[in-house]
């Protein structure tokens, strides 16, 4: 099966291919067809392994195993953990992931539009780049410990950046040396819209101001380190009389208080920030809209979900034929959960309409 057919029949949507293909040319550096499909069909995957179970998740995944294979001995309180599980994180994950590959194409575009020559700018996800984790007082940064730095960063050299000074452009700062790094703005990707602009900025801002401190840069498995920055290696792009400029991370740092709760200092305030989420944008609460509708993304966040559960039982130690979990696991959705929400609810019952079909 073809990588198209198998994102198709997986997503149960033709359309989610197309876009794909998008994003991949947005970051690819080939120009073969074949390995911008190879690109588009690991930015899927990716999407696919988010719904696997993390180590400190392994519990709930054993749960959900013998949820397949009718355990008679699962307490109430497993029952409730499991389908928790798969009507929140499992749908909720996957279409989070896939929003944030379906925007790389306008991140692209969006990042070309303010370079001159971006020959080597480039858009990073989330799990390509890491930044320190504040402390829970929020005024200092933990050392050792590092979290995605933002949903996608706008990444530029240095040698850009001189290249927009010599064309007058921008204007230069001679102690920016050829190995540091220009971040020329990011981005926040939402696969809902039941959100706010205020609520938008504060997380920009906090991705902003962990990056004050340091940025890893990882290679294309999102493993191996390719690049770290500590704050004087690290420079963000601002505008200045119409003209860009750019601010050291540690200058920043060291004139200005910095806490969490206190927002940006002044001096970032033309710093490029991006917010994309679904379609439609009638209230005007993103910069730019994705090509699905928030309605689009849950269903096939559900599909994949449904998909995942499938592979599930396909393991070994549970080996079972399609009907016989699908009828387990209408069982434990027939119990009784007080704390369904109305969305896991809605949730519930299509995944129900996938069992039935």
């Amino acid at each position: 099966m073809s990588e198209e057919r198998y994102v198709s029949r997986v997503c149960e949507n033709e359309a989610v291919w197309d876009m794909l293909l998008e994003s991949a040319e947005a970051v690819s550096s080939s120009e073969t067809e074949e390995e911008t499909e190879n690109l588009a069909g690991d930015l899927f995957l990716e999407t696919l392994l988010s719904v696997g179970v993390s180590p400190h998740e392994r519990y709930v995944r054993e749960i959900i195993e013998r949820v397949l294979l009718a355990d008679d001995s699962l307490s109430s309180i497993e029952i409730q953990r499991a389908v928790d599980y798969l009507l929140s994180q499992m749908i909720v994950k996957p279409k989070g992931v896939l929003a944030e590959r379906l925007a790389l194409s306008f991140c692209r575009k969006h990042l070309d539009s303010k370079l001159q020559k971006p020959s080597s700018s480039c858009v990073k996800l989330a799990r390509y780049c890491r930044s320190p984790q504040m402390s829970r007082a929020g005024d200092s940064h933990c050392a050792g410990r590092w979290a995605q730095a933002a949903d996608i960063l706008f990444l530029s050299s240095s040698l850009d950046y001189q290249h927009e000074c010599e064309q007058g452009n921008a204007v230069p700062d001679s102690r920016m040396r050829e190995s540091d790094i220009v971040v020329v703005g990011l981005a926040e990707v939402k696969s809902y819209r039941h959100t706010t602009r205020k609520k938008l900025a504060q997380q920009v801002d906090h991705h902003l101001l962990r990056l004050m401190h340091g940025l890893r840069v990882y290679g294309r498995r999102g493993k191996e380190i390719e690049a770290e920055y500590l704050s004087e290696h690290i420079w963000f792009m601002v505008s200045n009389g119409g003209k860009k400029s750019v601010l050291n991370a540690s200058d920043i740092v060291s004139e200005t208080a910095l806490k969490e709760d206190q927002g940006l200092p002044s001096c970032l305030a033309s710093f490029d920030r991006v917010t994309i989420g679904p379609a439609p944008n009638k209230r005007f609460l993103f910069d730019y809209s994705l090509q699905l509708t928030e309605s689009e993304l849950e269903d096939i966040g559900i599909a994949i979900a449904f998909y995942t559960i499938g592979c599930y039982a396909d393991q070994p130690n549970i080996d079972l034929p399609g009907w016989e979990w699908s009828d387990n696991l209408r069982k434990v959705f027939a119990c009784k959960v007080e704390t369904l929400s109305s969305s896991q609810v809605r949730r519930r019952d299509k995944l129900l309409g996938h069992l039935y079909e």
